[in-house]
């Protein structure tokens, strides 16, 4: 998988990482970082109440702190391992958001809900349970569900870095939706 136009591959730089190259993690975060500012903004969309008060850009600086932090001590090997930690810090840090947003006052009379009530927009709490949720699937489960689900790849793409069928992708998202329709108390996914 290649970030900057095809120069620099994400592989190349984990095995850097893998090498204890001193610039290995500056080089992986700016490969990675156009990606990630996409799938921040992407992600903070499902947070209207959260989107109200934070910008992309905020959940992007929090993610690659804490993704900087992560891979002081875990070392991906592949670019799905590596995109599935940025997707995990990604989901932290609109969860930490979401649960500030949750304490605080609740708006006044006069103040406006600027997305709307329609039956997609989640309660703060909800969206926070389903990404707390999500970090409990099984490991196969949440690793092709949050490629697919916080990273926007396809299907196809995920096989790939999965190294698996599409037929199993497809298999491992299903029952992921499933999984978590129940533990959220939603039946039907």
């Amino acid at each position: 998988m290649e970030f900057d136009g095809g120069t620099t591959s994400i592989e190349s730089l984990l095995e850097d990482l893998k090498n204890d190259r001193p610039a290995a993690v500056d080089l992986l975060i700016q490969a990675s970082c156009e990606r990630l500012r996409l799938l921040s903004r992407g992600k903070l969309a499902g947070f209207p109440r959260v989107r109200s008060l934070e910008q992309t850009d905020d959940v992007l600086q929090e993610s690659l702190i804490k993704l900087e932090r992560a891979l002081r001590s875990e070392r991906p090997t592949t670019a799905g391992a590596f995109l599935g930690l940025a997707s995990l810090q990604i989901r932290r840090v609109l969860c930490d958001m979401a649960r500030r947003q949750a304490r605080r006052p609740p708006p006044g009379p006069l103040s406006t809900d600027p997305v709307g009530n329609s039956a997609t927009d989640l309660p703060t709490e909800d969206l926070a349970a389903f990404h707390l949720e999500v970090d409990q699937l099984p490991d196969r489960l949440r690793e092709a569900f949050s490629l697919w689900y916080y990273l926007g790849l396809t299907q196809d793409q995920i096989a790939t870095e999965l190294g698996c069928s599409v037929r199993t992708v497809r298999s491992w998202i299903r029952d992921a939706k499933i999984q978590l329709a129940e533990r959220l108390g939603n039946p039907s996914p």
